[in-house]
């Protein structure tokens, strides 16, 4: 479900960045370029519909607490990896 999540959103921002719309910046997103227009850790969670899903995120390596996603910018060239936890025995 998150493959998908990242999927349909990496499509709808292609498509906006195509339009003109917005600054949208260039980052690395699960191991792909993708471009946004999302200031926060937080802004880009909520565009990509993971902020209320069972992820965890990091920025640049370092693992971000949820509570703080909405005060951690987003840069060009940042590495974002949002990654689901998955239960099994």
């Amino acid at each position: 479900m998150l493959k998908r999540s990242i999927e349909r959103w990496e499509s709808r921002e292609a498509r906006r960045s195509n339009e003109g719309g917005g600054k949208a910046i260039s980052l690395m997103l699960n191991g792909k370029q993708a471009w946004c227009e999302a200031s926060t850790l937080g802004a880009l969670a909520r565009s990509l519909g993971l902020a209320e899903r069972r992820v965890m995120a990091e920025l640049n390596g370092e693992a971000v607490p949820r509570a703080d996603w909405d005060a951690v910018p987003i840069r060009a060239d940042d590495r974002v990896e949002f990654v689901q936890f998955v239960g099994g025995g």
